[in-house]
């Protein structure tokens, strides 16, 4: 059985969340346990910085992999991404 913890399934699951959040460009930060992840928007100006620790990533990619893949969440449903990002712990949002 393959394993579903993979960069590649916890990558998608956090392309996800920030393509909810509409940024353009992104940078990731492995911190040994966890990830914090930065949103920028087209200019470069931050958007989002959320910080992922490990129980944190096991919900998310989950929850991700629950998801039909025929149908992609749309970036204008607010409601989907207020209820990703109350779960989880922001560093800053600007």
């Amino acid at each position: 059985m393959r394993n579903a913890y993979t960069y590649q399934s916890i990558l998608s699951a956090v392309g996800r969340v920030l393509d909810e959040a509409g940024v353009k460009r992104i940078a990731i930060q492995d911190t040994g346990d966890g990830l914090i992840v930065e949103g920028f928007d087209a200019v470069g100006e931050p958007r989002i910085t959320l910080r992922y620790d490990v129980p944190t990533l096991y919900d998310l990619v989950t929850e991700h992999a629950s998801l039909s893949p025929s149908k992609p969440v749309a970036a204008r449903d607010e409601g989907t991404l207020r209820h990703i990002l109350e779960r989880r712990e922001l560093v800053g949002a600007h």
